[in-house]
This record gives C-alpha cells, structure tokens and sequence, in this order.
C-alpha cells in the first residue's frame, strides 16, 4: 500500500494494511458468510456486507478512517497470536523478533502460512511475495539495525542464533 490508506489493489485488497475480505470477516467488519458468498475481494464494494463496526458501513468508509484500519490491524496481530498459540506455531517464550516475524507471516498469508514457513514450505502471495519477505520484514523490525537476513531454511523454533543469512 505505500502507506496509502486508501488505495484498493488489482485483486480488491483494501486500506494501508490490504486487508481482505475473509479477514475483515474474521475481525467482524464485514458479515459472517460474505466470503462464502463471494470469494473475490472486489465485493468489498457491496455495502451490504459491511456490519457497521467502528462506524464502517461501506469500503468507502473502512478507506476513510485510517483509526479503525490501524485498530483493525492490531485486533489481527491479537487473532494470529491466539491462531498461532493454538496451532503450537509461537508462544510466550517465543522471542519478540521471531515472533513479530511470524506475525508479518501470518498478515501475508495467514495462519497456514506461517506454519508452512516454519517446515520449509513457505508459499508467496498473488504478487509473488514470499513468506520469508515478510518474515525479514517483521523480524528486522524488532531487530533493528541488526544484520540478519533469515531464510526458510534458517528459520528454527527456538530462535538459535542464525548461521547461514542472505546477503551478508
């Protein structure tokens, strides 16, 4: 998104964050069902299937409001910890760094995704980002100014100190 909250890419992904509709669903935004329905995220359109949340009864609206994109998000962050806890993907003694990894993993791709990431099988988005892009990204974030670039095959449970980096 560049930072654009209001921008809506090729294939219907909305806002600063380029949520989805099956996760807006998941965060209650938008209908329980719509994704069912639908399967395209340029259904968004449809004021219909916007519940009203955080003064959201339209896309227009959810683009509007930059607060409740920024909350939207952080209600996210909250639904992969708990996703990821349950499926044994991270936990309280995960570290900050992997674990902020692994949530970037999941906003990209979801729980599943962050599971695949962790066994070696991590999968891109329709753009052909990775799940590691995203996993640096959020790992990097916590990591700030520290060199390490992780791949798929570096990437361990116990957050060892990584060994083999890209572009080092």
């Amino acid at each position: 998104s560049g930072g654009n909250y209001s921008v809506v890419n090729s294939i219907g992904y909305i806002g600063g964050y380029q949520f989805g509709m099956a996760l807006l669903e998941d965060l209650g935004y938008v209908v329980s069902g719509s994704w069912a329905r639908y399967k395209k995220n340029k259904f968004l359109t449809v004021k219909e299937i916007w519940t009203g949340k955080g003064g959201c009864k339209s896309q227009d609206d959810f683009l509007a409001n930059k607060g409740v994109q920024d909350a939207a998000f952080q209600e996210e962050m909250k639904l992969l910890w708990g996703r990821g806890k349950k499926g044994g993907l991270v936990s309280a003694d995960t570290p900050a760094a992997k674990l902020a990894g692994m949530l970037a993993t999941g906003h990209l791709l979801g729980t599943g995704g962050m599971r695949d990431l962790l066994r070696g099988r991590a999968k891109a988005d329709a753009y052909g980002t990775s799940a590691s892009e995203y996993y640096k990204l959020g790992y990097n974030a916590v990591k700030a100014g520290t060199p390490i670039y992780p791949t798929e095959a570096t990437i361990n449970k116990d957050d060892e100190p990584i060994v083999a980096v890209e572009g080092a």
